[in-house]
């Protein structure tokens, strides 16, 4: 086996465990989504998303921080939640 070999094979490797990943995450991700469409708020004035959204990152041990930009959430993931 060349090393170009190995190293698509290694590639090919963390790809499917990303895929694996995504698909194990996909119902709460469409649980999210029913959520906030269920509860709709008005560009610019959200209160409720925002706080859904850090809540949801802070349960998942990120450290967040909110009303960046206004309203905005940003959570910072490091290795150690790859």
């Amino acid at each position: 086996m060349s090393i170009n070999t190995k190293k698509l094979s290694v590639q090919n490797e963390k790809l499917q465990q990303l895929v694996s990943k995504l698909e194990n995450l996909y119902p709460e991700m469409v649980s999210i989504r029913r959520h906030l469409h269920q509860y709709p708020e008005i560009s610019h004035q959200e209160v409720e998303t925002p706080n859904y959204i850090a809540e949801y990152y802070r349960a998942l041990g990120l450290e967040v921080r909110t009303g960046v930009g206004g309203r905005g959430v940003v959570a910072k993931f490091n290795a150690d939640h790859a």
